[in-house]
């Protein structure tokens, strides 16, 4: 995942670079840009590897062949005790830093998009895109969860398409955004981020 988007950056940076036109602005950004996408490569290929960790029976087949799928959920919903020494000790496990991750791909993802979004004068040709699943997820669900369209249970489950964050709903909240998981958001990403810098490498061959 991203190794043709990172190529991309490299041959857009050098265009922008070669023709005199790449401000000390432009050069700081796309160093950025290479370096979340440095991040998200390395944060997506741990999600796969954690997600095996903590439900590595997402698919089964029992004794007759027959395949059932499985979904595993995660929240914090144990009520407070009297004693606060036991839940106050309780270790950080593996489905704690595949939540963290999880998220922090969100926001690196996120600030890729407002990056080229902020830059037209400094990135000319990149195309200015926002895609539904990390748009909507990193609002709603990480950033601003509490308010409208936002889901405030702290939870996430996964499944076979993947991590899903907030899947739980409060029974008096109003019904949230939905989080179309990570595998489909990082595909509409990566696609979108493409296309974006390919028709930058073109614009700047010109």
């Amino acid at each position: 995942m991203f190794n043709k988007t990172r190529i991309l950056v490299e041959q857009y940076f050098f265009h922008l670079y070669s023709k005199e036109h790449c401000t000390k602005r432009a050069e700081h950004l796309l160093q950025e840009i290479r370096g979340r996408l440095r991040q998200l490569q390395s944060l997506y290929s741990r999600i796969e590897n954690l997600v095996t960790v903590v439900a590595p029976d997402i698919r089964t087949v029992d004794e007759t062949g027959k395949a059932t799928t499985n979904i595993h959920i995660f929240s914090d919903t144990l009520p407070p005790e009297k004693n606060p020494l036991r839940l106050a000790s309780i270790k950080s496990e593996p489905h704690d830093d595949l939540h963290c991750d999880v998220e922090y791909f969100y926001y690196c993802a996120h600030r890729i998009q407002d990056i080229i979004s902020d830059s037209k004068n400094d990135l000319p040709g990149l195309i200015r895109f926002k895609t539904k699943g990390v748009t909507i997820v990193r609002n709603n669900l990480v950033e601003h969860p509490a308010k409208k369209n936002g889901v405030i249970v702290y939870s996430y489950q996964v499944g076979p398409s993947g991590p899903k964050l907030r899947s739980l709903r409060w029974s008096l909240d109003k019904p949230g955004i939905q989080d179309p998981r990570v595998w489909e958001n990082t595909a509409e990403f990566e696609r979108l981020l493409n296309e974006s810098l390919e028709a930058g490498i073109t614009h700047l061959r010109l």
